[in-house]
């Protein structure tokens, strides 16, 4: 019998479950799943619950239209005037 490892991002870990699941009977003797130990310990902490609450807050301010979300142009240019601005305020010091 052979082991094989796969690391898998987060969100496509159901599709790849769900393919394994699939193919387990006769095939699959069985599955482990193994994640990140600094995540996991991180996820116990007030600063992820912290993290977590400002997430979801940004989250729904964007699907309630509180918040406007940009294009990756706009981004780019909002990115650059603020850098262009801040190397003219700090040049003469």
């Amino acid at each position: 019998m052979q082991t094989i490892q796969v690391e898998v991002e987060d969100s496509k870990l159901e599709t790849v479950l769900t393919l394994l699941e699939n193919l387990r009977e006769g095939i699959i003797k069985n599955i482990t799943i193994e994640s990140d130990e600094e995540f996991e310990a991180y996820k116990k902490t007030q600063r992820f619950q912290e993290d977590k609450a400002s997430m979801q807050k940004a989250l729904a301010d964007i699907e309630s239209g509180t918040t406007k979300t940009l294009s990756q142009e706009e981004y780019e240019i909002c990115m650059n005037n603020f850098t262009s601005a801040l190397r003219q305020k700090h040049a003469h010091r």
